[in-house]
């Protein structure tokens, strides 16, 4: 798989899944933390695009626990949130995410962020 989309909210995710059948990206939708876990387990994202407000536990928490379970895979992390405060933002740098992009995203912006991650995964 390609994507790893999770956000709670349906139109980003609907959204983000767009931009992935356009660009022909693989790719599975979640809504919450323990979904993407879960599908994470099943089949290893090249890319992860996470919200990092989510109903079941922070970004960061999913991010920790998706470094938990790769076992030696890449994890390229694209974060995602409409507001940052200063103390997400912390959490996020010391994560060396491969971007951050602040809703509302841009579908032309969206889609140079995931060909540039995508590439330096080698796709």
């Amino acid at each position: 798989m390609d994507i790893l989309i999770i956000d709670d909210e349906n139109d980003i995710r609907n959204f983000l899944v767009t931009v992935a059948q356009r660009k022909g990206y693989s790719h599975i939708a979640v809504g919450t933390g323990r979904e993407a876990i879960q599908q994470a387990s099943l089949q290893w994202p090249r890319v992860v695009m996470l919200d990092i407000r989510l109903p079941d536990m922070r970004g960061w928490e999913v991010w920790d626990q998706l470094e938990a379970i790769r076992n030696g895979r890449p994890l390229k992390v694209i974060a995602l949130s409409a507001t940052i405060m200063q103390d997400e933002l912390d959490q996020i740098k010391v994560r060396n995410p491969a971007a951050v992009l602040q809703k509302p995203i841009l579908p032309a912006e969206c889609m140079k962020v995931l060909a540039d991650v995508l590439q330096q995964n080698g796709r």
